[in-house]
Protein backbone atom coordinates (compact mmCIF):
# COMPACT_ATOMS: atom_id res chain seq x y z
CA UNK A 1 0.00 0.00 0.00
CA UNK A 2 1.45 3.15 -0.88
CA UNK A 3 1.65 6.28 2.13
CA UNK A 4 -1.07 9.02 1.57
CA UNK A 5 0.94 12.53 1.75
CA UNK A 6 -1.08 15.28 3.40
CA UNK A 7 0.00 18.93 2.76
CA UNK A 8 -0.90 21.46 5.87
CA UNK A 9 0.04 25.05 6.33
CA UNK A 10 2.04 26.26 9.10
CA UNK A 11 3.92 29.95 10.13
CA UNK A 12 7.07 28.06 8.52
CA UNK A 13 5.59 27.27 5.33
CA UNK A 14 3.91 24.56 3.46
CA UNK A 15 5.26 20.87 5.25
CA UNK A 16 4.08 17.61 4.16
CA UNK A 17 3.51 14.58 6.24
CA UNK A 18 3.62 10.87 4.96
CA UNK A 19 0.62 8.57 6.64
CA UNK A 20 2.04 4.96 7.09
CA UNK A 21 -0.16 2.05 6.10
CA UNK A 22 -1.02 1.62 9.70
CA UNK A 23 -2.61 4.84 9.83
CA UNK A 24 -0.16 6.66 12.02
CA UNK A 25 1.16 9.95 10.71
CA UNK A 26 5.08 10.11 10.25
CA UNK A 27 7.22 12.84 11.51
CA UNK A 28 6.37 16.13 8.87
CA UNK A 29 9.23 16.49 5.97
CA UNK A 30 9.83 20.74 6.03
CA UNK A 31 9.89 22.23 2.44
CA UNK A 32 12.57 24.75 1.83
CA UNK A 33 10.98 28.16 1.36
CA UNK A 34 11.59 28.29 -2.39
CA UNK A 35 10.50 24.95 -2.96
CA UNK A 36 6.51 25.16 -2.78
CA UNK A 37 5.22 22.32 -3.48
CA UNK A 38 2.30 23.51 -4.52
CA UNK A 39 3.61 25.04 -7.49
CA UNK A 40 3.66 21.31 -8.95
CA UNK A 41 0.18 20.39 -8.90
CA UNK A 42 -1.12 24.19 -10.37
CA UNK A 43 -3.04 23.79 -13.34
CA UNK A 44 -2.89 25.82 -16.41
CA UNK A 45 -5.48 29.01 -16.34
CA UNK A 46 -7.23 27.98 -19.71
CA UNK A 47 -7.69 24.27 -18.51
CA UNK A 48 -9.12 25.77 -15.02
CA UNK A 49 -11.43 28.06 -17.27
CA UNK A 50 -12.45 25.39 -19.80
CA UNK A 51 -13.02 22.70 -16.32
CA UNK A 52 -15.57 25.49 -14.51
CA UNK A 53 -17.23 26.91 -17.39
CA UNK A 54 -18.03 22.96 -17.91
CA UNK A 55 -19.13 22.51 -14.60
CA UNK A 56 -20.86 25.93 -14.52
CA UNK A 57 -22.88 24.80 -17.64
CA UNK A 58 -23.72 21.20 -16.16
CA UNK A 59 -25.13 22.86 -12.99
CA UNK A 60 -27.01 25.58 -15.04
CA UNK A 61 -28.64 22.67 -17.20
CA UNK A 62 -29.43 20.56 -14.05
CA UNK A 63 -30.82 23.36 -12.69
CA UNK A 64 -32.92 24.98 -15.20
CA UNK A 65 -34.48 20.93 -15.82
CA UNK A 66 -35.21 20.90 -11.89
CA UNK A 67 -37.19 24.61 -12.31
CA UNK A 68 -38.74 22.99 -15.27
CA UNK A 69 -39.73 19.97 -13.31
CA UNK A 70 -40.70 22.33 -9.98
CA UNK A 71 -43.45 24.25 -12.20
CA UNK A 72 -44.71 20.81 -14.17
CA UNK A 73 -45.14 20.01 -10.15
CA UNK A 74 -46.76 23.05 -9.09
CA UNK A 75 -49.06 23.05 -12.02
CA UNK A 76 -50.12 19.62 -10.83
CA UNK A 77 -50.94 20.12 -7.70
CA UNK A 78 -53.02 23.50 -8.70
CA UNK A 79 -55.07 21.27 -11.15
CA UNK A 80 -55.30 18.45 -8.24
CA UNK A 81 -56.49 20.71 -5.65
CA UNK A 82 -59.34 22.29 -8.30
CA UNK A 83 -60.43 18.56 -8.87
CA UNK A 84 -60.63 18.18 -5.46
CA UNK A 85 -62.71 21.11 -4.48
CA UNK A 86 -65.02 20.29 -7.50
CA UNK A 87 -65.47 16.67 -6.40
CA UNK A 88 -66.14 18.03 -2.80
CA UNK A 89 -68.47 20.82 -4.36
CA UNK A 90 -70.48 17.82 -5.89
CA UNK A 91 -70.51 15.88 -2.98
CA UNK A 92 -72.17 18.47 -0.86
CA UNK A 93 -74.37 19.22 -3.68
CA UNK A 94 -75.29 15.48 -3.37
CA UNK A 95 -75.43 15.43 0.17
CA UNK A 96 -78.34 18.48 0.48
CA UNK A 97 -80.20 16.79 -2.54
CA UNK A 98 -80.10 13.37 -0.26
CA UNK A 99 -81.37 15.06 2.54
CA UNK A 100 -84.07 16.60 0.79
CA UNK A 101 -85.63 14.07 -1.05
CA UNK A 102 -85.30 12.16 2.54
CA UNK A 103 -87.62 14.98 4.01
CA UNK A 104 -89.89 14.95 1.28
CA UNK A 105 -90.34 10.71 1.68
CA UNK A 106 -90.73 11.48 5.34
CA UNK A 107 -93.39 13.81 4.50
CA UNK A 108 -95.26 11.56 1.92
CA UNK A 109 -94.67 8.87 4.35
CA UNK A 110 -96.80 10.88 6.55
CA UNK A 111 -99.43 11.97 4.05
CA UNK A 112 -100.03 8.00 3.22
CA UNK A 113 -100.00 7.27 7.16
CA UNK A 114 -102.97 9.85 7.60
CA UNK A 115 -104.68 8.69 5.10
CA UNK A 116 -104.51 5.67 5.71
CA UNK A 117 -105.65 6.24 8.74
CA UNK A 118 -108.53 8.41 7.59
CA UNK A 119 -109.79 5.56 4.92
CA UNK A 120 -109.95 3.19 8.41
CA UNK A 121 -112.05 5.82 10.22
CA UNK A 122 -114.05 5.83 7.16
CA UNK A 123 -114.44 1.90 7.23
CA UNK A 124 -115.37 1.33 10.21
CA UNK A 125 -117.93 4.71 10.64
CA UNK A 126 -121.74 3.30 9.33
CA UNK A 127 -122.46 5.67 6.00
CA UNK A 128 -123.86 8.28 5.98
CA UNK A 129 -127.17 8.50 4.15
Amino acid sequence: MLPQLRFSVSQKGFEETRMSSTGSIDTPLACDEGDNPLQKYRSRPKQLARWLLESRDTLREKYQGLKVELNRLKVRVNDVTKSRDNWRQQAETSDEQVQAMKAEVDRLAALLEQAMDSGQKKANSPPVR
